[in-house]
């Protein structure tokens, strides 16, 4: 039993023998940057949540057997598809396959009409109709910033293992898009993870975990890419590290779209 964010319990069950002789079914997963970018000027955004939604796709009768599980009332086997399995994201995905606000809900009346044909159920409390700002795959989508995250980052606690180390740095890292030079200032705290390198914090690592927890408290505010306009790239490089900036005029400014950084290693390390 796993317990969601919202208190509820998600029923899981360790399929890793049966996943391990599964053949995979591959198809193809949109990027989170992708989904964002593609929201461009959208003045509306709705988000909706399918109620258990594995839960929603029947399984296949050939397939029902395998999925079966004991447990101390009997022997159960799964008519819906259950949590767990390695094909479950990939076939619930596949499965799933607007500037003025009339387009908005012609859209929605669309996405309502596809979910009444496939038997899916949305979870009302979860979904939020022509919003502004809306929370949407971890990222706030508005101007100020996902108060959640903000918290999340700020009740961080400095590292004492390379278990905590890690599970900071992916938080961070997965918001580097908005943190101009991220790699040079997560340097310090990459280099922990070295093989051979003693785990030793020291005051540089001290100080990049504060510079990091500051700059993603309060992020730089990236504009949505218009794609119909160009692009202008600024390029940034020094001993340790290279760094970009894509940018695009808008209002007469020019506004960052995102940043990407990367730490110089090997040979790409040794250039002048």
């Amino acid at each position: 039993m796993i317990r969601k964010p919202d208190g509820c319990i998600r029923f899981c069950i360790d399929y890793r023998k049966l996943n391990a002789i599964t053949v995979k079914y591959c198809y193809p997963m949109p990027l989170s940057d992708d989904i964002l970018d593609v929201l461009g000027n959208a003045k509306f955004i709705s988000t909706m949540d399918i109620a258990s939604g594995y839960w929603n796709v029947p399984m296949h009768l050939d397939c029902i057997s395998k999925t079966a599980f004991t447990s101390k009332f009997g022997l159960y086997e799964w008519l819906v598809m259950p949590f767990g399995l390695c094909n479950a994201v990939p076939a619930f995905e596949h499965q799933m396959e607007n500037e003025g606000f009339p387009t908005h809900l012609e859209r929605i009346r669309q996405v309502l009409e596809r979910f009444r044909k496939t038997g899916f159920k949305l979870k009302m409390k979860k979904c939020h109709w022509g919003r502004d700002p809306v929370a949407f795959l971890g990222h706030l989508v508005t101007p100020t910033g996902n108060p959640e995250k903000v918290k999340t980052v700020m009740n961080a606690k400095k590292s004492h293992d390379l278990h905590t180390l890690r599970a900071f740095l992916s938080l961070t890292s997965y918001f580097r898009r908005y943190i101009p030079g991220f790699a040079a200032s997560a340097a310090p705290l990459g280099r922990l993870k070295q093989k051979d390198v003693a785990f030793h914090w020291d005051r540089d690592c001290d100080t990049a975990f504060l510079q990091l927890q500051r700059k993603l408290v309060k992020p730089s505010i990236l504009v949505y890419p218009d794609f119909t306009k160009r692009f202008k790239l600024y390029v940034d490089s020094s001993h340790l590290a290279v760094r970009v900036c894509l940018m695009q005029e808008m209002n007469g400014r020019d506004r960052a779209v995102a940043y990407a950084s990367k730490i110089r290693t090997g040979s790409m390390g040794r250039q002048d």
